[in-house]
């Protein structure tokens, strides 16, 4: 590189004095608009003569045309450092160059721009937030009991009431590597605890991967059986990067030959209007719906022209973007339940991995096993403007039952969400059997299903569907029926009316059902009326429901009616969801019709509650399912009273007595605003940051703490010296501390048309305030307190 860039100088040097040429610096303009400078020789001699460093040039161009015609530059300054204007015409591009302007101006045609790509997707994670600390953990907490409320303050045992139950979840966050491990009490139990899941897990988020070592249910694709195992799961987890397109994103490559004006439009809705140069362009990830969608370009030249572009694009959930991975693979050992532990016995394994051919067909593969059988599988998806094609084939292997093989074939209308129509077919060899079935039973060896649902109105659509089972030996097919009507007859007001039919001559029986429901709430949605009749089971359902919008800090309950053949049930139920927990309380009176059975008047009693922690500090809680984050007030703002969030006077939580303040439904690698306040404006001055962007990962607590330092809400009048004013209204200025602090910028301030001004949350120390065009400034001392402090009249 050294003796390249030797050879370059000693040339370049050579050159010029063989050509007497100074290096002169001038402007490049491609188009007319200048794009940057370099360096050009013998700007005195003859125009094709003239010669610009070529490696700054090719810079320069790298953004403008092809890369090829970057690639043909390199290669031609590559010997001398530099290139003429007589091998840029011959490259296509039109060069002039004046000694009287000094400047470079080169003419690239459409053709030869480089694509401009133009990327709809807004949704780009933050830079800036607070991520969860080294250490962070939550333990959930759930109990419930049901009593016969004669004996619900009598000392319980087994007649009386029905055993206590209740369950423990315990979540640790080690550096992003998290246990999860749960547990089940169930009193009067022959093994009242049960141990649930204990597993590690642990997030790959660049390649949204997560790795799971310990008990799981692995996740299924096609003609796959659930099992349990204990062992190690690596799968693909989208929800570990959000801004991942999984789906099929639009592309839409377009020409123009003049600068133009495009107005896009997705479905007939328009979108944006954008001003173009000429040359190739490329729109990348148009908010589209799933199904058939069309894109629509309206192009304006510079003369007024207007022509239209179309493009058809096709997304389903069963097709994944070009080159996208979806996978799950497992190994370890069953997972069983013996008495009151678990026993791991056989190996087994089990895996699924699909891939994005192309943004309309995706391929995959699939297998499962353990030490006597195995079952392997593909699948390829097509979508088109027609619909989407799915088929998949399974092959199941073992010694008891040969080898077998079943056959799926799916298929379901794109090109209008408002009228779906989908068809299924299988057909299943009489000894296939799935992972884990040592006797296959598969009467049927060819199945039909089909359902149609069409959207009449906005408020009505109608669904009519069936199936029908072709038996292997002619003992009778199996066939199905159901048509559903639904219904918004008003903005709160919606009902349905379901009827099926099931026939099965095999074991000589069929039923018909009439299912009609009618739902009706007010007019904030937070009081429903449901109710129902189900032929098939013979029941009369009636419900009121009161559940306010508000996440924390309500009361809800509701009464409900229900009754069958032989029993009536009569419930009311009401609960308060706080911010330390849930508490619930049902009670229920059962009646025999036929008064064999003597009235059971029962009570449930519910209480769930968690215990959240980070480095930050520790609290009570509700239960949290995913991520948490947690505010404590130190220092000055200790034991003071926080609102998180408050909206229509309910925070999304609080720190009072009872500890910090936690918000439990946070979901993971989400981005989340909080906003703190408190009503106390004293403290309210201590505030130094009230506003901060969180960020959880998988199952963890962001800790904040809020270190409350002394500070005052600073107010005065500025006054003019000049007898003609009266004072310094609508000015601008600053604040600047003086001497060595913590403090890394100035404050700014405005004064009202009085010449008043208030800035929060100053600090104790000295300052001094400067007005925008006035040298004067004054000194004044923050004493350390807190609240209100007036500087009173300031004369500049």
């Amino acid at each position: 590189m050294l003796n390249k860039t030797l050879f370059l100088f000693l040339y370049s040097f050579s050159a010029l004095a063989q050509n007497n040429s100074p290096l002169v610096t001038v402007p490049v303009k491609i188009n007319g608009n200048e794009r940057g400078q370099v360096k050009v020789i013998n700007a005195e001699g003859p125009e094709n003569e003239v010669g610009a460093e070529g490696e700054k040039l090719a810079e320069i161009f790298r953004f403008e045309v092809e890369d090829k015609i970057v690639a043909k530059m390199e290669s031609i300054y590559r010997n001398s450092g530099f290139i003429r204007i007589r091998e840029l015409k011959s490259l296509g591009l039109p060069t002039t160059f004046s000694p009287s302007t000094l400047a470079l101006e080169i003419t690239v045609d459409a053709k030869k721009r480089k694509q401009q790509e133009l990327d709809f997707y807004v949704n780009l994670p933050p830079q800036d937030y607070i991520s969860p600390g080294w250490l962070s953990g939550y333990t959930n907490l759930y109990a419930s009991r049901l009593f016969s409320t004669p004996h619900l303050f009598e000392k319980k045992d087994s007649q009386n009431s029905d055993p206590t139950v209740g369950r423990v979840e315990h979540i640790m966050n080690f550096g992003s590597l998290v246990l999860d491990a749960s547990g089940d009490y169930t009193e009067f139990a022959d093994y009242p605890w049960m141990r649930g899941n204990f597993r590690f897990i642990k997030d790959h988020e660049s390649a949204a991967v997560r790795w799971i070592a310990g008990d799981f249910e692995f996740p299924l694709d096609m003609f796959q059986n659930s099992i349990s195992l204990g062992g190690l799961l690596v799968v693909r987890e989208f929800s570990i990067d959000p801004f991942l397109a999984q789906f099929p994103q639009s592309e839409t490559e377009f020409y123009l030959g003049t600068p133009s004006k495009v107005d896009v439009f997705v479905n007939g809705r328009f979108m944006q209007t954008l001003y173009l140069p000429a040359g190739r362009h490329s729109l990348r990830n148009l908010p589209i719906q799933q199904g058939a969608n069309d894109i629509k370009l309206v192009i304006t030249d510079q003369v007024g022209k207007v022509r239209t572009l179309t493009f058809p694009f096709i997304t389903d959930f069963e097709l994944l973007d070009r080159g996208l991975n979806r996978f799950a693979y497992a190994y370890g050992r069953k997972k069983s339940q013996v008495g009151g532990t678990f026993d791991y016995g056989e190996n087994a394994g089990s895996f699924y991995h699909q891939y994005g051919l192309t943004k309309n067909i995706t391929v995959g593969v699939s297998g499962q096993g353990d030490d006597r059988q195995k079952v392997y599988g593909s699948r390829i998806y097509y979508g088109s403007r027609f619909g989407l094609i799915g088929i998949n084939w399974a092959q199941s292997n073992s010694e008891l039952n040969g080898t077998a093989n079943a056959y799926s074939i799916r298929y379901r209308t794109l090109s209008d969400y408002r009228s779906v129509l989908r068809l299924q077919g299988i057909q299943i060899n009489e000894n296939y059997a799935a992972l884990g079935v040592i006797a296959p039973s598969n009467p049927y060896d060819r199945l039909f299903v089909g359902s149609w649902t069409k959207y009449i109105t906005d408020n009505v659509a109608v669904s009519i569907g069936g199936g029908y089972d072709f038996h292997r030996n002619n003992l009778g097919d199996r066939k199905s029926y159901f048509s559903n009507l639904s219904l918004r007859i008003s903005r709160n007001t919606e009902g349905s009316i379901q009827y099926s039919e099931f026939r099965d001559p095999l074991n000589e029986n069929g039923d018909r059902r009439l299912f009609v429901s009618l739902q009706i709430m007010d007019s904030n949605f937070e009081n429903s009326f449901f109710a129902s009749q189900d032929t098939q089971y013979q029941n009369t359902n009636l419900k009121i429901v009161h559940n306010p919008s508000r996440s924390v800090g309500r009361v809800f309950g509701d009464i409900d009616y229900l009754e069958g053949q032989s029993l009536k049930t009569y419930t009311a139920g009401l609960g308060y969801i706080g911010y330390r927990g849930i508490v619930e309380a049902e009670q229920r009176k059962l009646i025999d019709k036929e008064e064999v059975l003597p009235e059971k008047n029962q009570t449930r009693l519910t209480l769930s509650t968690a215990f959240a922690y980070t480095t930050k500090g520790a609290g009570l809680t509700r239960p949290i399912a995913d991520s948490f984050a947690l505010i404590r007030p130190n220092g000055a703002l200790k034991g003071q009273y926080l609102e998180v969030n408050p909206t229509n006077k309910n925070p999304r939580a609080i720190a009072d007595f009872w500890g910090p303040a936690i918000i439990p439904d946070l979901q993971s690698y989400y981005t989340d605003t909080l906003y703190v306040q408190t009503p106390d404006p004293k403290a309210s001055s201590l505030l130094s940051q009230n506003t901060f962007v969180i960020r959880p990962t998988y199952k963890s607590g962001v800790g904040i703490a809020l270190q409350g330092k002394l500070a005052v809400m600073l107010s005065g009048k500025l006054t003019s010296k000049d007898s003609t004013k009266n004072s310094l209204a609508l000015v601008t200025g600053v604040i600047v501390p003086v001497g060595k602090t913590e403090i890394q910028k100035p404050f700014e301030f405005f004064t009202n048309k009085e010449g008043e001004f208030y800035l929060e949350s100053i600090p104790p120390g000295e300052y001094d305030l400067k007005v925008d065009e006035q040298k004067q400034k004054y000194r004044f001392h923050v004493p350390e307190k807190m609240g209100p402090h007036d500087l009173g009249t300031i004369k500049f």
